[in-house]
């Protein structure tokens, strides 16, 4: 009976803690919610995606190449990061770790190789997933070979005791492994193995060499190519330059007079080019020139010794005596100033308040003495007087009223301003209110057609010129696609390493306001085949004359790769002017032309030739010939 009724007190006991906890519960939840517990769940196990390039698991003949791709989810949309297990042993080492990326490119791949790979994917909540482990075997290739090296390059005259450089390159090696090279030169001696640059040689003894070279694999040494092609190397002794004669031209003349002297007389021992300087006695010494005259005018009177010196043009360490010097006595004229010029790169076009740079070339004095110079700017208004800086007289001036407006200038002795020079031919310039860029023309136009891998250098022959003068730049458009950066030059290259038709183009913009752009030039239909090529012509002729005289130059080396007949046409341009001016085609190959002013700087005459059935397809301009035009 005790025993009941201590189970029923328990009971009791167990009942009311029951309720009170109840209560307590209720209370809780009312007032201080529990927060619901978040799970992070692992990411899904990576898989391979084939359908980006990956190989499949056990794939075999894989490339070299070959790249690994997969794909990855997490449950929570955590971001993820792999590991990469890569290798040759079927429990593959990591080789990346926590990339984001879901691909990697195995590099040093080898043919017939069995990889194995695996990913682990893992996300921010520290949960990790691991694929299982795949593999891959590349493809299996026949032995190893090396291809045979270039034939070497450098120098294919040389003098004894003085070392050389040569160079080769080219062979590979059928598994892409690292190539090696040596020079056998002909004299006994063999380079070692290594790099195919600039590996360096004496001779000491006279004669013809072959120097030709042979390539191995760095990694199986033992696999070497067959020898290279040889450079027959000729080693003279060593060369010399005979003293020229004492120069030949005028005994007298008078200050600021233009003096020409003739050279003569040098020889190179090894039969190379020679190249001339000239000491005129006023310490004034011309540069290394390979012409056979050099002209020259004296600032102050008195007698003065013209001698030369000549050198080898290909090694210009050799060198000649001074050969003997002739006299020239040198008078005083009365003053003159020449009148300045304005060019024509000066501006012509400009805008309201433009500040307008002007170069004006200083007028000149017979007597050598100084000069100034002053603007009339065409309204009312005049620059101060004053010297030139380095080549020119820069002033700058703004129009603060459109119009029309005509500026000249005028120059005088400093020494004594006394003596003035006329004024210079007028300047037009118009200055307008709103900015306008002109269409583009270019040359060539129409259509022309041009061999694969050829030349073709359009250029914008007129237009593209501001209104207000401000300088433009341009973008070609070549219809392949692709453009041209924007550039000041008016001159660019079009590729043309793709047979077909092209529509090539070009538009201009202001450099300063690079929004003001013009239209579109006319439509340049460019034809590029692969046919017919014509190689360099080669121009000799008088490299002086005067005006009116008619020159006449001789073509050689052009030819059609296609045996067609050609024709030839002439290019000169003022050594101060750079604009090529075309003299005509003709199928002559001596060519003609005459000059109708002096040029004592010199003309730059070139030639070029083309085929006759297909005018489209020229050659490259030869080699620049300076003719001296005397009045």
């Amino acid at each position: 009976m005790s025993h009941l009724n201590n189970n029923r007190t328990r009971s009791g006991i167990l009942v009311l803690t029951l309720l009170l906890l109840t209560v307590f519960l209720a209370s809780c939840k009312d007032d201080d919610p529990v927060a619901p517990v978040v799970t992070n769940h692992a990411p899904t196990v990576p898989a391979i995606d084939t359908a980006s390039g990956a190989p499949a698991d056990g794939a075999t003949d894989i490339a070299l190449t070959a790249q690994l791709h997969w794909t990855c989810t997490d449950p929570d949309n955590d971001p993820l990061t792999y590991d990469v297990h890569f290798g040759t042993v079927a429990q593959p080492p990591v080789v990346e770790q926590d990339q984001t990326a879901a691909s990697y490119t195995p590099s040093g791949l080898v043919n017939g190789i069995t990889y194995y790979w695996q990913i682990a994917a893992s996300d921010d909540g520290g949960k990790t997933t691991t694929s299982p482990i795949w593999s891959f075997t590349t493809l299996t290739v026949a032995g190893e070979t090396v291809s045979t090296p270039d034939t070497p390059t450098g120098l294919a005259m040389v003098e004894t005791n003085v070392p050389s450089d040569y160079t080769t390159a080219g062979a590979v090696s059928s598994e892409g492994h690292v190539i090696e090279y040596r020079f056998d030169w002909g004299d006994g001696a063999m380079a070692g193995w290594g790099a195919g640059s600039n590996i360096s040689h004496t001779w000491t003894a006279a004669g013809s060499y072959d120097v030709k070279a042979q390539a191995r694999c760095a990694v199986d040494t033992d696999v070497e190519s067959v020898w290279s092609a040889a450079l027959t190397v000729t080693v003279l002794d060593s060369e010399t330059v005979s003293t020229p004669n004492a120069p030949t031209g005028p005994a007298t003349g008078e200050i600021q007079e233009i003096l020409r002297y003739d050279l003569s007389g040098a020889e190179c021992s090894w039969g190379h080019t020679v190249e001339y300087q000239i000491d005129w006695g006023d310490a004034q010494m011309t540069s290394w020139s390979v012409n056979t005259f050099g002209v020259h005018s004296y600032s102050t009177p008195g007698t003065y010794e013209v001698k030369t010196q000549a050198r080898c043009q290909e090694h210009p360490t050799v060198e000649s005596a001074w050969s003997a010097a002739t006299t020239v006595i040198i008078s005083s004229p009365a003053e003159v100033v020449s009148a300045p010029t304005i060019g024509g790169n000066n501006p012509s076009i400009g805008g309201i308040n433009d500040l307008l740079e002007f170069n004006i070339m200083p007028g000149v004095s017979n007597l050598g003495h100084p000069t100034e110079v002053q603007i009339d700017w065409g309204d009312g208004t005049f620059s101060d007087w004053g010297p030139e800086v380095g080549m020119y007289y820069t002033r700058s001036h703004a129009w603060a009223v459109a119009g029309t407006y005509q500026v000249k200038a005028h120059a005088r002795c400093i020494e004594h301003p006394e003596y003035e020079s006329d004024w210079s031919q007028p300047k037009s310039v118009e200055i307008t209110a709103v900015e306008t860029i002109s269409t583009p023309i270019t040359s060539p136009s129409g259509e022309v057609t041009l061999n694969l891998g050829g030349w073709l250098s359009p250029k914008v022959l007129s237009g593209a010129v501001s209104n207000m003068g401000h300088a433009v730049e341009y973008q070609w458009d070549w219809g392949n696609g692709t453009m041209s950066t924007w550039s000041p030059s008016s001159n660019s290259v079009m590729p043309t390493d793709v047979a077909g038709d092209f529509q090539v183009r070009v538009h201009a913009r202001c450099i300063e306001h690079p929004d003001v752009e013009s239209e579109w030039s006319e439509i340049l239909l460019v034809h590029i085949v692969d046919l017919e090529t014509i190689s360099q012509p080669v121009l000799s002729g008088p490299s002086m004359g005067a005006v009116g005289e008619l020159l006449t130059f001789t073509v050689s080396g052009a030819e059609s790769s296609l045996g067609h007949a050609l024709e030839y046409q002439l290019w000169w341009s003022a050594i101060s002017g750079y604009t090529n001016i075309p003299l005509g085609w003709t199928t002559a190959d001596n060519l003609t032309a005459t000059f109708d002013q002096p040029y004592s700087g010199g003309v730059t005459i070139q030639v070029q030739a083309r085929c006759i059935e297909h005018p489209d397809v020229e050659s490259i301009k030869s080699a620049y010939k300076t003719v001296i035009i005397t009045p």
